[in-house]
């Protein structure tokens, strides 16, 4: 190998490398201004929830800390306050396609991407008016919890 051609060989592999390097310095500057830690290893792609009914939405905020245990405990919170427990949880976004990159750091074993899914276009706009959150007691922010451990262990 000549010289000239080890150096642009060199060059080649190191752009990557600078490219990586300069992300991820971007990314922890960005999570730390929001006052977030950053890491490789998160949840991954923002997902969006709806309940079978077609009342109550939710999403996850995964960059300003909105993470699926907060979204699935505000559904249980939705459902106990409705007085309906028939109603199920639903996912609205579909799974990732490989050439999106957002889709490179989702883990499918993720209990999130194990919630059912329908299409939101197919999920039934309620004629019901969504419970307030005003007056939310203890005891039934502490029974929503309850029932989000419950799903989640159910997920996993």
């Amino acid at each position: 190998m000549t010289p000239r051609l080890r150096k642009t060989v060199a060059l080649l592999l190191a752009a990557p490398v600078m490219l990586f390097v300069y992300v991820t310095v971007s990314l922890v500057v960005i999570h730390r201004a929001r006052g977030l830690d950053f890491s490789y290893e998160h949840a991954g792609t923002d997902l969006t929830f709806a309940s079978s009914d077609g009342v109550w939405r939710g999403e996850e905020d995964l960059m300003n800390g909105r993470e699926f245990p907060a979204v699935l405990r505000a559904f249980e919170l939705y459902r106990l306050r409705s007085h309906q427990p028939e109603v199920r949880f639903l996912r609205t976004k579909p799974w990732k396609k490989p050439w999106k990159w957002a889709w490179w750091f989702d883990r499918r074993s993720n209990p999130k991407w194990k919630v059912p899914y329908m299409p939101l276009d197919q999920v039934p706009t309620g004629p019901t008016e969504l419970p307030t959150a005003i007056g939310v007691t203890a005891e039934e922010q502490a029974e929503a919890h309850r029932a989000a451990e419950d799903y989640m262990r159910s997920l996993q």
